[in-house]
């Protein structure tokens, strides 16, 4: 069909330290990204990624217990609302793009995440937790997946410090932060091996299908040329 792309895919090619082929594994692509955020296997990622961002519903909290003024109120109920759609659609827009840019999402999540800087100030590095998940779900080597992660988690602590945080509390959000980061990036590469492992299921059933019709195909051509030449002697 003219104009219109086929998606088969759940997620984008696999990393390049996973031992794959990439074949029957293509990565989810089409001229119009609104096409990448309908495909069924970000349509599974919103249903985790809704739940996820509802956190901010307790950043929202927080924020109206220390001010009253109204404007400010729906000001960052707005802004936490931006947030959270551009965490949602983060992901599918990733995996969209080829390998080498797929940074850019994680990298505009954070610049996005300043937006937030009227409401929460220091406290914004308390929104990078989902710029990691970003990376982890990016589907990037592993080697690249723990040095952005890294990264990452050294600035949340920077800001924390910056933002008055000391002792625990420096600590257990850029490591809670990390832990999901990472294991979120695991997950990714177990589903990716998943889907390559059924992928290649089915190019091997495929195969098998055509060497069985190979094979029938000689035996009915070794029998036919068999009768057609005893035929012949007959005649």
């Amino acid at each position: 069909m003219s104009g219109q792309k086929r998606f088969t895919a759940q997620f984008p090619d696999p990393p390049a330290d996973l031992d794959s082929s990439g074949e029957g594994f293509p990565a989810i692509s089409g001229d119009r990204v609104g096409a990448a955020l309908l495909h069924r296997g970000a349509r599974r990622w919103y249903f985790s990624a809704v739940f996820g961002v509802a956190w901010l519903g307790f950043t929202a909290y927080d924020f109206f217990q220390s001010t009253t003024d109204v404007p400010m109120r729906i000001l960052a109920v707005a802004l936490l609302l931006v947030f959270a759609g551009a965490v949602v659609v983060s992901v599918p827009i990733a995996w969209w793009l080829p390998v080498n840019k797929r940074i850019l999402v994680a990298f505009g999540l954070f610049v996005l995440s300043f937006m937030l800087w009227p409401i929460l100030g220091f406290g914004v590095s308390q929104t990078w937790v989902f710029v990691g998940i970003v990376i982890g779900m990016s589907l990037f080597t592993m080697r690249t997946s723990w040095l952005l992660i890294g990264a990452v988690t050294v600035l949340v602590v920077i800001f924390q410090h910056l933002g008055g945080a000391r002792g625990e509390s420096l600590v257990w959000l850029p490591a809670i932060g990390a832990s999901i980061s990472m294991m979120m990036s695991g997950f990714s590469r177990q589903i990716a091996a998943i889907q390559q492992l059924r992928a290649t299921q089915h190019e091997l059933a495929r195969l098998a299908v055509a060497e069985e019709r190979g094979r029938v195909a000689r035996d009915i051509h070794d029998i036919l040329g068999h009768s057609l030449t005893a035929i012949t002697v007959r005649a």
